[in-house]
Parts: C-alpha cells; sequence; structure tokens
C-alpha cells in the first residue's frame, strides 16, 4: 500500500511525462492493434484463396469483342437465351458458383450499401460464415418465396435487424422487394473475384440474396446474367466439360467465354497476399521498436532528475526492490488508463483483446530498463548523482 501512495505522488508531480508516456502507449496499442488487425485480415484472405488451389476449379474469361456485345444487345433474345443456357446448367448439374451485385446507395459518411446475388456454394468456397443467425438453405436456392431471406454485412446491423422484415432494391431490374434478415457475416467478410486479383471485395456494407435456380427473364436482368456469366467458377475435374460449355455459348451466338485452371490466378494472388502480410509485419516491428525507444528516453530523463528523491526513499528504509515495484505499479497504471481510453475510442472488441495482451507485454519489457539502471545503485551513489 505505501508503493501506491508514492505512485498517485509521482502521477501528481509528474502530470506532464504522464501526458506523454499516455500518449505514446495509446498511439503504440492503436497502432500495432491496427498492424495486427490488419495481418490477421490477410491471413484470412490467404485462406480463403488457398482453398481454390487443388479443387479441379476452373474461372471464366470473357473475350467478348465490343462488336461482338453490341450484337449481343441489338438481339432481342439474349436475355431469353441466357436464360435457357443458366437453365442448361442446373440441368445438366454442372457445379458452378457466381455472384453478381450492385451499388445501391450511398451514406452521409460516404459509405456505400451494395446488393450481392449469389449462387449456392458461395459461402463454402470463399470460407463466409455469420456472427449471428444462419445462410441460406438449399431450398431457399430452389424456390422463391415472397418474402426474401437476406443475409447482411456486420456494419448494416445498425439499420437493419435480425429477424425483421425490410424492402430492399434490386439493383438489376431497379425495383423494391420483401426481404427477412436471417443472418448477419462476420466482420471484415470479404471475397475475390478471380478475374480481378488484385482486389478483395468486402461484404460488411452489403445485403445480400440468393440466386434462385429456375432461372427467368422476369426475376433476371441482361446485367445479371452478364456478371453472372464473367464471375463465374466451375468445379470440374473434365477440361470436356469446359469446352461444351464454351461451345453452347458460341451456338446461342452469346458472350466468347474460355475458362482456365484457378491454380494460377490463386498462385499470384498467395503472392501478392504474402508480400502484403510482410509488409504490416514490418510495419509492426518497426512501431514496436520505435515506441520502446521513445518511452525508454522518456523514463532515463525521469529517473536522472528524480535520483536525489529515490535516494531518500532508501534512505527512509526502501530498498532498490521498493523503487522497482514503485515504477511497476506506475506504469501498469499508465497502461490501465490507456487501455480504458483505447477500448472507449474503438469499442471493438477485437481491439480490446490485442491491447490488453500487448499492454501487459510492453510493461515488461518497459520495466527492463529502470530495472537495470537502479538494482546496481547504490544509496550513497543516487544522493551523489542528484545534488
Amino acid at each position: 500500500m505505501k508503493q501506491w501512495k508514492y505512485v498517485l505522488m509521482d502521477i501528481r508531480s509528474r502530470k506532464g511525462i504522464l501526458v506523454i508516456f499516455l500518449l505514446e502507449i495509446m498511439a503504440i496499442m492503436l497502432l500495432f492493434s491496427n498492424a495486427i488487425n490488419s495481418m490477421v485480415v490477410t491471413q484470412n484472405k490467404l485462406e480463403k484463396v488457398a482453398s481454390l488451389r487443388n479443387s479441379n476449379a476452373y474461372i471464366a474469361v470473357d473475350n467478348t469483342s465490343d462488336e461482338k456485345m453490341q450484337q449481343i444487345l441489338n438481339d432481342e433474345d439474349c436475355t431469353a437465351k441466357l436464360a435457357g443456357f443458366f437453365n442448361w446448367l442446373e440441368n445438366d448439374n454442372i457445379k458452378y458458383c457466381s455472384e453478381f451485385g450492385y451499388d445501391i446507395s450511398m451514406n452521409g459518411e460516404g459509405i456505400i450499401e451494395s446488393q450481392k446475388s449469389v449462387t449456392k456454394d458461395f459461402f463454402n468456397m470463399f470460407g463466409i460464415s455469420v456472427s449471428r443467425g444462419r445462410v441460406f438453405s438449399d431450398s431457399e436456392y430452389e424456390h422463391e418465396a415472397s418474402i426474401c431471406p437476406v443475409v447482411i454485412g456486420a456494419e448494416l446491423e445498425k439499420k437493419y435487424k435480425l429477424n425483421e422484415v425490410y424492402k430492399f432494391e434490386n439493383g438489376g431490374l431497379g425495383t423494391e422487394f420483401k426481404g427477412k434478415v436471417i443472418g448477419v457475416l462476420s466482420k471484415n467478410s470479404m471475397y475475390y473475384n478471380l478475374n480481378n486479383i488484385n482486389m478483395p471485395i468486402y461484404l460488411d456494407n452489403s445485403y445480400i440474396v440468393p440466386v434462385n435456380t429456375n432461372y427467368n427473364t422476369e426475376k433476371f436482368s441482361f446485367s445479371d446474367y452478364d456478371m453472372a456469366l464473367s464471375h463465374m467458377v466451375i468445379f470440374d475435374n473434365s477440361t470436356d466439360k469446359m469446352e461444351q460449355i464454351s461451345k453452347a455459348l458460341s451456338e446461342l451466338n452469346l458472350f466468347d467465354i474460355n475458362f482456365i485452371s484457378a491454380d494460377e490466378q490463386t498462385q499470384e494472388i498467395l503472392h501478392n497476399v504474402a508480400d502484403e502480410m510482410l509488409m504490416q509485419f514490418m510495419l509492426a516491428i518497426f512501431i514496436l521498436i520505435f515506441t520502446l525507444v521513445c518511452i525508454n528516453i522518456s523514463f532515463h530523463k525521469m529517473i536522472i532528475q528524480n535520483m536525489y528523491e529515490y535516494g531518500i526513499h532508501m534512505i527512509c528504509g526502501a530498498t532498490v526492490q521498493d523503487l522497482i515495484r514503485r515504477f511497476f505499479l506506475f506504469v501498469y497504471t499508465i497502461i490501465g488508463i490507456a487501455l480504458v481510453l483505447v477500448i472507449i475510442i474503438t469499442c471493438d472488441y477485437i481491439t480490446a483483446i490485442i491491447s490488453v495482451l500487448f499492454g501487459l507485454v510492453l510493461g515488461i519489457i518497459v520495466l527492463i530498463y529502470p530495472f537495470v539502471k537502479l538494482r546496481k545503485l547504490a544509496i550513497i551513489q543516487i544522493v551523489n548523482r542528484g545534488e
């Protein structure tokens, strides 16, 4: 208890250095937590993409020329032909995954809310899970309901509530539909458009609906089919099947689509993501070293300036261990205050957990300098240096 008295005296008499320590520790906690969070997100990217390797997956590549595209658009039956093509995929039991979507609105903070439509294997292919509720059941892909099931991104939980019905906009048709929120995605959920491998697509501000497998021209627009086709991934161990699909499109005088193995694309993504993680790790180490240097400089200044006081404290009966305990309580008091402020500022439990663990380790590392500095000094040395 006596040491707490001296800690409170240190805090009252050294408000300047307290503010400096507090700002330094808050800055390192926020920066380090952000770096670790980024590394976790990057690791998540690695896991999602790695799952596509050696999976007999083929990615659709659209080679349609501008001239051919104009011909397709001039064909009044093009949408019906595309509906027939997708129904053929379903009837022939060709396993595929696709998605398409639209930007719907922008809020006052400049954040875009978007709609995504996904096929049955989308969540499994990219390892996307919910934090609350559930994803779509197989029957919800196969049968159309008057109230459509909707899964929302983590940020949209501020706007939509689980198990409630709302009006949503269909970006492809420009119409409204009733949807019931059945699930909330985990924070930072994302996936890749494998034809644009450097751009992960985050779903925190998206609402997602299932693509009904009974394709018809009333439920889907031409742009829906266009995006669904160009974003398609086929799962099959036969290249003949890819040629069959390309031929079917060609015979319908539709898009010129080729299929390439997903291995090559995913290898490039993995390389890019690994480089990203290395940079984040180096940034975290740099932040840690820089902060430790700054804190130790401040501690050195504090010890030198207060050497005489420490000597008087020891003459009155304190030991070096008492002084070290005094520093220990002083440091962890500041770290505790910084933790509370960081948690209030971020309101994020992941950041809070990282900050708590980091604070415990940081305190131990920071205390090494005063421990080494003080344990070698005798009372006479302390008093003489203070004079």
